[in-house]
């Protein structure tokens, strides 16, 4: 996890966004850094600086405000229902500077079905790249995205470096740089 803490200073994001995280995070995240409030092992860290509000959450996301923007920090599932569901409230939302970024657990090109328009990578013509590599088969896909509503898209990018260890996770990390419009 040092390889972990080691991006988060080199990146040094204004915000991040855990899933599935069962370790005590607050031992991995820089100095800095205020959680929102844990969620089922999705959580919300952003700079102390930052006026943020904490808006609820599910077993799949985090929902925070975090100077005005509305963050979800998202898990989806596989089952239809769940993600029909869950992108149904994230787009409630929608008409306001928003964010959704996370593991949905399916590419781009699945949830179209749901409407929720197109990723930031898309949005920025990025070209395709890997964000999840199955450890068992080594089979690769693009199942962690990141969308907005209302902001500007600046930057998208993968990390595969692994700062030191193999990996960090089985899940690349994504950055994305954004501003309000």
């Amino acid at each position: 996890m040092k390889a972990m803490k080691r991006m988060i200073k080199d990146e040094d994001p204004d915000i991040i966004c855990l899933q599935e995280f069962i370790f005590p995070a607050n031992f991995y995240i820089p100095w800095g850094y205020k959680k929102i409030r844990p969620s089922f092992h999705h959580e919300i860290y952003v700079k102390r600086k930052l006026k943020s509000s904490f808006k609820g959450y599910g077993i799949y996301y985090t929902h925070a405000n975090i100077e005005g923007i509305e963050v979800y920090s998202v898990h989806g599932k596989w089952i239809d229902r769940v993600n029909s569901k869950l992108c149904k409230k994230i787009k409630k939302t929608s008409n306001l500077p928003s964010i959704a970024i996370g593991d949905f657990n399916m590419c781009a090109a699945d949830m179209a079905k749901y409407d929720m328009g197109n990723p930031i990578r898309s949005q920025l013509g990025s070209e395709w790249k890997p964000t999840f590599e199955h450890l068992i088969d080594g089979v690769q896909d693009e199942i962690d995205l990141a969308y907005i509503w209302n902001l500007k898209p600046l930057s998208w990018k993968v990390i595969q470096d692994g700062y030191g260890a193999k990996r960090i996770s089985d899940h690349y990390p994504i950055v994305c740089e954004i501003e309000k419009l």
